[in-house]
């Protein structure tokens, strides 16, 4: 049934222009015959000509006119009704919620034009100490962004990291590579440290960088960044995904004498999965759609 509608709906849409190239042929038809009728009959009078030559230009006239004019007129009414139906969904939203709620969502979700893809966080923990004091970790962090509007758009890759013992170890890098995959382009674009420091501020507080692109109409882009730090031994650190996403994968890679937990900050608490892939190797997901800086906190130990 499904098919046999969709089969009606798309004769529908391309009946007027049917019926224009039909009229159209129509009028050359006349206005060809027209032309040739005192050829043949040299004797016949001049009204017969004259009316099929005026009755085939307003025949191509009128076939001009649907195919174009009744086109682009069904064009217009679907765009109206796309916009009354917007409209009509907006007003019902704002009818079931407080006012502030709703900007909120409309800002940040409806109004939305860029969208996470394949989410992932990799965690590697090694001890940096054989106190067990500090943890050094390895972070990679991947996702795919993609344009959903037709327009184009400023994304910002952002990344804010806390300054922790950079003083007391002043080896880490915080950001140690950045790889960004464009469609099109044969080979990803490769930024090491000494390359991003255009785009790098420092203060006392965090590390902070912000590089800005544009994304095309309908772009999908890969993302992969790579960090290091070093942690407390007993310490947490929350994931999350600063824009909507589908679906978010967190692994996490540790020592035999460290605990590592995790906690979803989600509503849809039986979409969140434990997948271990074995003791020192452990790996959550959540199965559903990630709302901005809705995550997975991760928390660590050592076992006494």
């Amino acid at each position: 049934m499904e098919i046999n509608s969709n089969k009606w709906a798309f004769l529908e849409r391309q009946l007027p222009g049917f019926i224009g190239l039909a009229e159209a042929l129509g009028g050359f038809s006349l206005i060809a015959v027209a032309s040739s009728l005192p050829h043949i009959f040299p004797s016949m009078s001049q009204w017969l000509p004259g009316t099929l030559s005026n009755l085939g230009i307003g025949l191509l006239a009128a076939g001009i006119a649907t195919a174009t004019i009744e086109t682009i007129s069904r064009k217009r009414l679907h765009q109206d009704i796309a916009e009354i139906k917007e409209a009509h969904f907006e007003s019902v939203l704002k009818g079931i919620m407080p006012a502030p709620i709703f900007e909120e969502i409309d800002a940040h979700i409806i109004g939305e034009s860029l969208l996470r893809k394949n989410l992932s966080w990799a965690f590697e923990f090694t001890w940096q100490d054989e106190e067990r004091d500090y943890i050094h970790r390895n972070l990679e962090v991947f996702y795919e962004v993609e344009n959903m509007s037709r327009a184009s758009v400023n994304y910002e890759i952002i990344l804010i990291e806390e300054r922790t013992w950079e003083n007391k170890f002043p080896e880490i890098g915080y950001i140690i590579e950045l790889e960004i995959e464009r469609e099109g382009k044969k080979e990803p674009d490769k930024y090491l440290k000494e390359n991003l420091e255009d785009f790098i501020k420092v203060t006392e507080q965090y590390f902070e960088m912000n590089m800005p692109l544009v994304l095309e109409p309908n772009e999908n882009i890969k993302v992969r960044f790579i960090l290091e730090n070093v942690l407390k031994s007993r310490d947490s650190y929350y994931c999350a995904s600063a824009k909507i996403s589908e679906d978010f994968e967190l692994i996490v890679a540790h020592p035999a004498d460290l605990i590592v937990e995790a906690m979803p900050f989600h509503p849809s608490r039986n979409k969140f999965l434990a997948q271990p892939i074995a003791p020192t190797l452990k790996r959550w997901r959540i199965k559903a759609g990630i709302l901005p800086y809705q995550g997975i906190e991760l928390s660590w130990r050592p076992k006494d």
